[in-house]
């Protein structure tokens, strides 16, 4: 008599928990010419014993507080890899028929893993903003985004203006003492534009202090 011996072997997949978004990798930058103020100044005659009265209107002064990103995302795609970077199996990515986001933060590594809208009082500090164009009369509006499937609802956003089809949401991990604990996002759009009206996927403005360089990582999050 033969036996026939069924050896059942089960197999049990771990998942780490991670965050989707991960760092990009960045192409060339080229940074726009600043305005320079350097307009002619507007003049009046006088002469001794004259009382004028002159009205100062259509007064414009560059920002030291704010700087924008813009851009195009390509190459970009979703993989089955290992930790050595080994695929087994690769799909092109294009945001024409994805979706996803592009943050950007001064942390080094993404400020999660559990976010909410932004305390913009600490921003205001942390970045020395002011009174005037800091963070609570720039992010004057709220909106929701998703991040790695977590919907953050209400959240302070700021709807960029010129020809800009992109809104920015501040976040942040719940760190009121760090310039770390915040990061500053928007939805992909195969069919934006930028502040000049130009084709971008993403446009986002961030806070920088005042006579300071600042430092901004850039993550993305690929949606299928």
């Amino acid at each position: 008599m033969r036996w026939m011996i069924f050896i059942v072997l089960g197999f049990l997949l771990f998942a780490d928990t991670v965050y989707a978004i991960t760092n990009a990798t960045l192409s060339t930058q080229v940074n726009r010419a600043r305005w320079t103020g350097t307009a002619g100044a507007a003049s009046r005659v006088t002469e001794g014993g004259n009382i004028s009265n002159v009205n100062i209107s259509g007064v414009v002064q560059l920002t030291t507080k704010w700087a924008d990103f813009f851009g195009t995302v390509s190459g970009a795609a979703i993989r089955l890899q290992d930790s050595a970077e080994n695929i087994v199996y690769s799909w092109a990515y294009s945001t024409a028929n994805g979706s996803g986001e592009v943050c950007l933060s001064t942390a080094s590594a993404f400020p999660g893993p559990t976010l909410s809208g932004a305390n913009l009082s600490a921003m205001n500090t942390l970045w020395s903003l002011g009174t005037i164009d800091n963070a609570t009369n720039t992010f004057n509006t709220t909106s929701s985004i998703n991040i790695s499937g977590q919907l953050i609802s209400g959240a302070p956003a700021s709807k960029l203006q010129g020809s800009s089809s992109f809104t920015v949401v501040a976040l942040f991990n719940g760190t009121t003492t760090t310039k770390n604990a915040f990061a500053f996002c928007t939805n992909l759009n195969n069919t934006g534009k930028n502040y000049a009206n130009e084709g971008v996927h993403y446009e986002i403005m961030v806070p920088t202090t005042p006579s300071a360089v600042e430092t901004y990582y850039f993550y993305i999050e690929l949606e299928t």
